[in-house]
């Protein structure tokens, strides 16, 4: 295994994680405690365990839409692999929710943090194609583990709604405020192309103009 132990603290669960009741009107239902390292939990009713190898940083965590970077060991529970992006030393990156991975993987990045390790641990189903080597080998059905580290991800917005204008947040901003119309600002931004050629460029100190202009 690649990922090492760390302990720090963590965020608790969603609801939707927590096995139990349904909620009657007016009660409070406290959110299940966090996932200790070397503790392994199912997530919600999806058929998924993750047991938690080193924790992450910060407190954000990955949506569906966003473009994510993954390390991962794909296993079977003898320990055979049949897929590593570290044995090719080259991380794996994709968009969350697009079946580019296998749906378990999925589920599963969407509930860790930057540079957080765990183990996902779910049965394939044996239609199931996703982007991984040595799939086809596999028995129907398998059972796998998937040993995943949360290299990066990219937040990506649908400003128009209809993919027409798409912000992807490189950095996330100091502050919560955004400005408005009548607010001044001072700007740096580079125009290119789908091929990254650059058809324009703000001056290195920047452009200074009213929202509304």
């Amino acid at each position: 295994m690649a990922c090492e132990s760390v302990m720090t603290l963590e965020k608790g669960a969603n609801l939707s994680d927590i096995d139990g009741e349904e909620e009657e009107p007016g009660e409070v239902i406290e959110s299940a405690a966090p996932l200790k390292v070397g503790e392994e939990r199912g997530l919600g009713n999806s058929g998924i365990k993750k047991k938690l190898l080193k924790n992450g940083v910060d407190w954000d965590t990955p949506e569906f839409g966003d473009e994510v970077t993954i390390h991962y060991v794909g296993t079977l529970l003898d320990g055979t692999k049949f897929d590593s992006t570290r044995d090719r030393y080259d991380p794996l990156t994709f968009k969350l929710g697009t079946g580019q991975v296998a749906t378990g993987l999925d589920n599963g990045i969407i509930t860790m943090k930057k540079r957080e390790c765990a183990v996902f641990t779910f049965t394939l189903p044996s239609e199931l194609r996703f982007g991984v080597e040595g799939r086809d080998s596999l028995p129907p059905n398998s059972v796998v583990q998937f040993e995943v580290e949360l290299v990066s991800w990219i937040t990506v917005v649908d400003l128009s709604k209809d993919g027409g204008i798409v912000k992807k947040i490189l950095e996330k901003g100091e502050r919560d405020a955004s400005p408005g119309d009548l607010d001044e600002v001072l700007v740096k931004y580079q125009v290119m192309l789908g091929d990254g050629t650059m058809v324009a460029k703000t001056p290195e100190e920047g452009v200074e103009f009213y929202l509304k202009d």
